[in-house]
C-alpha cells in the first residue's frame, strides 16, 4: 500500500495496514471506515484489499443495498458465495462440516426449510454459529479479510451477525472491515440507530473528514495531469468541502471546459450534466435500474423495463463506457458510485417512481419465473412502494405471500417488515382483516425477539376484538401474550390472568363448543398463569384439568400437548412426580404424532425431572436422550435448557470442572437468546455449585448478585450459606420470611425452601423448629429436592429429615436416613451427596457410640476425607479430618455432631476429660475451642479462623496466601488459582487481553526498530502464550475459562478473612486477639512469628 495511491489519508492508511500486518502474523479485529458519501472510505478499504491480496490473504467483498426489498443478510450472502468460489473443493468441504446446514439457509439452498415463523426466530442463532464456524476455519489456514462496503444500508440482522462474529474471531486470523455513513447511522429515524453502537464498541473506528486546499490540489492534478493554480484549488475546495469524490467529478467538467460554479448546487448538477450526454433511452433504462438496486440483474432489468436482450445490452453498453456503470459478474451489473443512482432518483418525481415500481411488479408477473436473485420480497418491495399503480389490496397480497419465502430464509426482521407494511394497506373498515394480520404480526415479532413491540401489537388486537365483540382474535391474541411469557411477573401476572379470564367469558357467550381447540388452548393457559403467577390461586389446578378433559375430545393435537403442559406445571410441586411423569410421557406420544419436535422436547425434559425427584436411575438416560434431542433439533432453547441441565447433573455427579463450564455456557447462550430466566438459573446453579465444593467465597458473591436484583428470593441462598458454615443460630429468626416465600413461589420452587427449613432447624437444634421443619418433609422421605426444571438438586430428602434426626440425638433414626440417604445417592452416582451423608453417618455412630460404631465410623470418615479430596469438596474433607474418635469405647465418651452449627451438647467433645494445660486453637467439627492467657471461648466456624490455625501450626514459615485459600489443591490447583476466580472470561477481560496484545505489537516494533532481535523475540513469545490462552478459554459456544491475577485476589481474601476473624476475637476474646495482631503478617505470603515459643494444641 503506497501512499501516493490515497492522497490525505496517510493516517488511516497506517492504521489499515497495521492491523492488516497484525492479522498476518498474529490476530485481526474490526476496523469500521466511517464518513460522508464519496469522502474515500470505499477507496480506502480497496487499497487495504489490495495490500492483503498482496500478503497471501483471501479478501472477501460484500456490498450492502439501500433499498428496503433487500433480503436478510444479503451482505453476507454475497461473503459465503465468495468464499465458496474461492475456496477449494477440501476447503469447502471443511467449511461445511463445521458449519452445518446453517449456510444453506442463509445461501437460501436448504431442502427443509422452517414452516412457523416461531422456527424461523429459533434459528437466528444457527445462522450466526454457521458463518462465523466457516470463517474461523477458512482463518485457520491462510488469513482472511472481510470487507463489507455501506453497512449503513444493511439490516438490522447483518450488523448484529458482524457484531456476534467480531466478538467471537478477534483472536483469529480475521480481519473484519466496513464501511459506513455515520452522519446517516446517528440519525434518530434511522434503522441502524439501537443495532449499532453494540458493534462500535469492539471496533477499531477511522472516520474520514475532507481534504485540505493542498490535498485538493493534489487530487486535481492527479484527476487532470497538470497542477492548479492555488486560488482554483482554494474555489475547489470551497465548493466541495474537500470531498475526494465532489473534487475529481467537479474537476473533470471544469477541465472539459466548465466552470468550478457548476457544482455550486451540489455533486447532483455534476451529475446530471454526465447525464445529459447520454441518449434519453439509456438514462431511462438507468432510471429504472436505480429502482431495482445499487446492483441489478440484467434479465431483471429487462422484464421490468420491457425491453429486448439485444436492444437492452446495447444501451448498457453505452452506460458503461460513460463508466456510471460496471460489470460485476456475468448478467449482473453495478452502479460505478451510489451517488450515480441517487441523482438518477432524484430526478424522479413520487409519480414517476411508483409507475416504474409498477413496471418492475408486471415485468415480473409476465416473466413467471423470477431472474436471477430476485424474489417474492422484492416483489412486494416494489408493488408497496408502486401503490396505487398496484391497486392496494393486490400489494397487500404480495406481502402477505412474500412472508413464508422470509420465514423459510430464517429472516424474522424481513418478515415482520411484510406484515407491518400489510397492515398499513388494510382500509379502516376491515378490521376483521387488521386483527387478523396482526396476529401473524404478534407471531413474527415474538420469533424475531422483539418482544415489547409484540406485546404492543397483541395489546393491539385486544383491543380491535373488543370493539368488534369476536372473541376468537381476542383469545388468540391473549394466547399470544402468554406466550411471551411474563415481563414482570409482579404486574403482568394479574393482567394476563384477567385477559384470559375475559377471552373465556367471550368465548363462551358466543355458543362456541366447550372442546373448540381455541376454548381449550385458553383455559389451559389460564391455569398455567395462575400456576406462575398466582401459586395460591387454587382455580388453576381445576382450569388445567378441565383443558385436559377437553382436549382428549376435541382431538386437535395442538391442543392437547399444550393443555397437557399446563396441567403437569399447575400440579408442580414436591409428591406429584408420578403424575407428572404420566403427563411428560404423554406429551411425548402427542409431540411425535404431530410432529412438533417443541413439545416432544417439552416431555423429554419433565419426564427426566419426574424421575430424577422420584430418584430413580432411569432419570440419567432421561437426560442424554433429552440432549441428543436437543442437539439434533438445533432450537437455540432447548440446547440452552440442554447446556444447563447437563450442568446441573454434573454438579449433582460431583464433576466439578464439567459443572462450570455447562452453567456458564448455557448463561453465554441465554444472554444471546434473551432468555428471561438466564440470570436467575445462572446465580442458583453457581450458588449451589459453590456449596457443593465448600467455597463460601464464591457463594457469597452470587448471594450479592442476588441482593443487586433485589429479589426476595436472595434470602433462602444466604441463610442456607450460613447455615452451611456452621453459624444457623445467627440466621434462625429469618425462618419464618423464608416459609412464608413457600407461598409466594410456585410449587416447583418448594424443595429449595424445604431444605432450608431443615438446615436452619437442624442447625439450632430447637426441638420446636425441628419438629415443624420435620412435618414439612415427611411426606417426602424416599424423593429427591430437585428445583423448577431440573436445574438445581438439594439432594435427598431423606438427608435433610436424619439431619433433624441427629440434631435431637435421635441417633438410630438418624443412622437408618443418613444410611438411606448415601444409598439413593448411590444409585444416581450422586458423590457428593453420597459422602456429605457418609461423613453426617459417621457423626451419628460416633454420637450413638454403640460397640463397633466408633471403628466403622473411622472407616467412613477416612474414606470421605479421601474421596471428598479427589473430588473438590474441600469443606466436606475438612470436616471429615478434623473428627477423631476417641480411641477407647469404655468410658463411653465419643463424638457427636449433627449439622454444623448444630447446638452444643456434653458429648459432643473429643476430649478425654484430662485437664487441659496448653493453649488451644481446635476445630472440633462443630465449633472452635479457643484457649489463650487461662480463658476459654467457642466460636463458629470461619474461613479466618482456619486460615489463622494453619498459620499457627507452621510458625516462622511464609505461607502463600494462595494456599491458604485453597489448602487441599495440591500444585495443580494452586497453580489454577494463580490464574484469578472470575468465574467467566466477561468482555472487559477480553478488553484487557485486547489491549495488552496492542500494546506488545508496538513494544515488538521499537524492539525491531532498535535492532534488539532478542527483546523482539521474547515479546513474541508473550502474545503467543496469551493468544493460545485465549484460545483455549474462549469459543464460538460461551465456554470460559478462569483468567486473572489469582495471587493478588488471594491476598485480598486471606487478608479480609484473617481481619473479619481477629474482630470478632475482639468481642469474645481480646487476649486471644491482641496476640495475634502482634504475630501474624498477611500479604501474598503469610507469617506466624511468635516472640516466644509457643505451645499450642491444634
Amino acid at each position: 500500500m503506497t501512499a501516493s495511491r490515497l492522497i490525505g489519508r496517510d493516517h488511516p492508511h497506517t492504521v489499515l495496514r497495521a492491523e492488516l500486518d497484525r492479522t498476518v502474523h498474529s490476530h485481526g479485529g474490526l476496523v469500521l471506515v466511517a464518513g460522508e458519501a464519496g469522502i474515500g472510505k470505499t477507496s480506502l478499504v480497496i487499497e487495504a484489499a489490495r495490500e492483503a491480496g498482496a500478503q497471501g490473504a483471501l479478501v472477501l467483498n460484500a456490498a450492502t443495498w439501500d433499498r428496503e426489498g433487500a433480503p436478510d443478510y444479503w451482505p453476507w450472502v454475497q461473503v459465503i458465495r465468495g468464499l465458496r468460489r474461492a475456496a477449494t473443493p477440501d476447503e469447502w468441504r471443511a467449511v461445511e462440516s463445521v458449519a452445518g446446514r446453517g449456510l444453506a439457509y442463509v445461501l437460501g439452498e436448504a431442502d427443509d426449510t422452517p414452516d412457523s415463523a416461531d422456527a424461523a426466530g429459533d434459528a437466528t442463532f444457527r445462522v450466526q454459529d454457521a458463518v462465523t464456524s466457516a470463517l474461523v476455519m477458512v482463518s485457520q489456514h491462510r488469513p482472511l479479510v472481510v470487507v463489507l462496503d455501506d453497512l449503513h444500508w444493511a439490516d438490522p440482522a447483518s450488523v448484529r451477525l458482524l457484531e456476534f462474529v467480531a466478538r467471537h474471531t478477534w483472536f483469529e486470523r480475521l480481519l473484519l472491515i466496513g464501511t459506513y455513513r455515520d452522519v446517516e447511522v446517528d440519525t434518530a429515524e434511522h434503522r441502524l440507530r439501537e443495532t449499532f453502537p453494540p458493534l462500535l464498541t469492539k471496533a477499531t473506528t477511522l472516520t474520514l473528514t475532507g481534504l485540505d486546499v493542498e490535498q485538493v490540489r493534489e487530487v486535481i492534478a492527479r484527476t487532470v495531469g497538470e497542477m492548479p493554480s492555488e486560488d482554483t484549488a482554494a474555489a475547489v475546495h470551497r465548493r466541495t468541502g474537500g470531498n475526494p469524490f465532489f473534487v475529481e467529478q467537479a474537476v473533470r467538467l471544469w477541465h472539459g471546459g466548465g466552470s468550478t460554479e457548476a457544482i455550486t448546487p451540489g455533486i447532483r448538477e455534476t451529475l446530471d450534466a454526465r447525464l445529459a450526454h447520454l441518449p434519453s433511452e439509456v438514462v431511462d433504462l438507468l432510471s429504472t435500474a436505480a429502482i431495482l438496486g445499487r446492483e441489478f440483474d440484467r434479465e431483471a432489468l429487462a422484464a421490468a423495463a420491457g425491453t429486448g436482450t439485444t436492444e437492452l445490452d446495447g444501451l448498457l453498453g453505452r452506460a458503461v463506457s460513460a463508466r456510471l456503470v460496471t460489470t460485476v459478474d456475468p448478467g449482473c451489473y453495478a452502479f460505478v458510485h451510489d451517488l450515480v443512482r441517487e441523482a438518477l432518483h432524484a430526478r424522479m418525481d413520487r409519480v414517476e417512481a411508483r409507475r416504474r415500481h409498477a413496471a418492475v411488479v408486471r415485468g415480473m408477473r409476465r416473466a413467471k419465473v423470477y431472474p436471477g436473485t430476485f424474489g417474492p420480497g422484492d416483489l412486494a418491495h416494489h408493488a408497496y412502494l408502486a401503490v396505487p399503480e398496484i391497486a392496494p389490496e393486490d400489494a397487500r397480497e404480495y406481502l402477505l405471500a412474500a412472508a413464508p419465502d422470509a420465514c423459510g430464509r430464517l429472516a424474522p426482521e424481513e418478515l415482520t417488515g411484510h406484515y407491518d407494511r400489510a397492515l398499513e394497506l388494510v382500509p379502516d373498515d376491515d378490521p376483521a382483516l387488521y386483527a387478523r394480520i396482526a396476529l401473524e404480526l404478534g407471531s413474527a415479532q415474538h420469533c424475531a425477539g422483539l418482544l415489547t413491540r409484540a406485546r404492543a401489537t397483541f395489546d393491539e388486537v385486544v383491543r380491535v376484538a373488543r370493539e368488534l365483540d369476536d372473541p376468537r382474535p381476542l383469545a388468540r391474541a391473549a394466547l399470544g401474550r402468554h406466550g411471551l411469557g411474563l415481563a414482570e411477573p409482579d404486574t403482568d401476572g394479574r393482567r394476563e390472568i384477567d385477559l384470559l379470564d375475559e377471552a373465556l367469558a367471550r368465548l363462551a357467550a358466543h355458543d362456541l363448543a366447550q372442546d373448540d381447540p381455541l376454548i381449550v388452548r385458553t383455559l389451559a393457559a389460564a391455569g398455567r398463569t395462575r400456576a406462575h403467577a398466582a401459586p395460591g390461586d387454587r382455580r388453576a389446578s381445576e382450569l388445567s384439568a378441565r383443558a385436559v378433559e377437553l382436549a382428549r375430545t376435541c382431538g386437535d393435537d395442538e391442543a392437547v400437548g399444550f393443555s397437557l403442559l399446563a396441567r403437569h406445571d399447575t400440579i408442580w410441586k414436591p409428591g406429584t412426580a408420578p403424575e407428572r411423569g404420566a403427563l411428560a410421557e404423554e406429551m411425548i406420544t402427542v409431540g411425535l404424532h404431530d410432529h412438533d419436535i417443541e413439545l416432544e422436547m417439552h416431555g423429554t425434559l419433565l419426564r427426566m425431572v419426574a424421575l430424577l425427584e422420584q430418584g430413580d436411575p432411569r432419570a440419567l438416560d432421561a437426560h442424554t436422550s433429552f440432549v441428543t434431542l436437543a442437539e439434533r433439533a438445533q432450537l437455540p432453547r432447548f440446547r440452552f435448557l440442554a447446556r444447563s441441565r447437563t450442568g446441573a447433573i454434573a454438579t449433582m455427579q460431583g464433576r466439578f470442572d464439567e459443572a462450570r463450564e455447562a452453567i456458564d455456557s448455557a448463561f453465554a447462550l441465554g444472554e444471546h437468546l434473551e432468555e428471561a430466566d438466564r440470570f436467575r438459573l445462572w446465580q442458583e446453579q453457581r450458588w449451589a455449585l459453590s456449596l457443593m465444593e465448600g467455597d463460601f467465597d464464591a457463594a457469597d458473591r452470587v448471594i450479592e448478585k442476588y441482593h443487586g436484583d433485589g429479589s426476595d428470593y436472595a434470602l433462602i441462598p444466604e441463610v442456607i450459606t450460613a447455615a452451611q458454615r456452621g453459624d444457623a443460630q445467627s440466621v434462625r429468626h429469618r425462618l419464618p420470611g423464608i416459609i412464608a416465600l413457600r407461598d409466594e413461589y410456585p410449587g416447583m420452587f418448594t424443595p429449595v425452601v424445604l431444605r432450608a427449613q431443615a438446615q436452619v432447624a437442624a442447625g439450632t437444634g430447637d426441638a420446636e423448629l425441628c419438629e415443624q421443619a420435620r412435618a414439612s418433609l415427611a411426606g417426602y422421605r424416599d424423593l429427591w429436592a430437585v428445583v423448577a426444571g431440573g436445574g438445581t438438586s438439594y439432594g435427598p430428602y431423606s438427608f435433610w429429615l436424619a439431619q433433624l434426626d441427629a440434631a435431637e440425638m435421635r441417633w438410630d433414626e438418624a443412622i437408618d436416613g443418613f444410611t438411606a440417604a448415601r444409598d439413593a445417592a448411590d444409585a444416581l452416582d450422586a458423590r457428593p451427596w453420597s459422602l456429605d451423608a457418609r461423613l453426617h453417618l459417621a457423626r451419628a455412630l460416633l454420637g450413638r457410640s454403640a460397640p463397633g460404631d466408633a471403628a466403622t465410623a473411622s472407616e467412613l470418615l477416612a474414606g470421605v476425607a479421601s474421596a471428598a479430596s479427589e473430588i473438590g469438596m474441600r469443606d466436606t474433607a475438612e470436616r471429615a479430618r478434623s473428627i477423631a474418635p476417641a480411641p477407647a469405647e469404655s468410658n463411653g465418651t465419643a463424638a457427636a455432631s449433627g449439622t454444623p452449627g448444630a447446638a452444643e451438647d456434653p458429648a459432643a467433645t473429643w476430649a478425654t476429660g484430662a485437664e487441659r494445660t496448653r493453649d488451644e486453637f481446635r476445630h472440633d467439627g462443630r465449633v472452635w475451642n479457643l484457649t489463650f492467657a487461662g480463658r476459654t471461648v467457642h466460636l463458629p466456624d470461619a474461613k479466618g479462623l482456619r486460615d489463622l490455625h494453619t498459620l499457627l501450626s507452621r510458625p516462622g514459615t511464609e505461607i502463600p496466601a494462595v494456599e491458604l485459600v485453597n489448602p487441599d489443591g495440591g500444585d495443580t490447583m494452586r497453580a489454577e488459582r494463580s490464574l484469578g476466580a472470575d468465574p467467566v472470561l466477561d468482555e472487559r477481560a477480553k478488553a484487557e487481553y485486547q489491549r495488552r496484545l496492542s500494546g506488545l505489537g508496538e513494544e515488538i516494533d521499537r524492539a525491531l526498530d532498535r535492532h534488539d532481535d532478542a527483546r523482539a523475540a521474547a515479546l513474541d513469545q508473550e502474545r503467543e502464550a496469551l493468544l493460545d490462552e485465549l484460545r483455549t478459554a474462549s469459543g464460538l459456544s460461551g465456554r470460559a475459562r478462569k483468567l486473572g491475577d489469582g495471587a493478588e485476589r488471594a491476598r485480598k481474601t486471606v487478608t479480609a478473612r484473617i481481619r473479619d476473624s481477629l474482630r470478632r476475637l475482639d468481642e469474645h476474646h481480646p487476649e486471644l486477639a491482641e496476640h495475634l495482631r502482634a504475630t501474624v503478617s498477611t500479604g501474598v505470603t503469610c507469617r506466624y512469628q511468635p516472640t516466644r515459643a509457643m505451645s499450642w494444641s491444634l
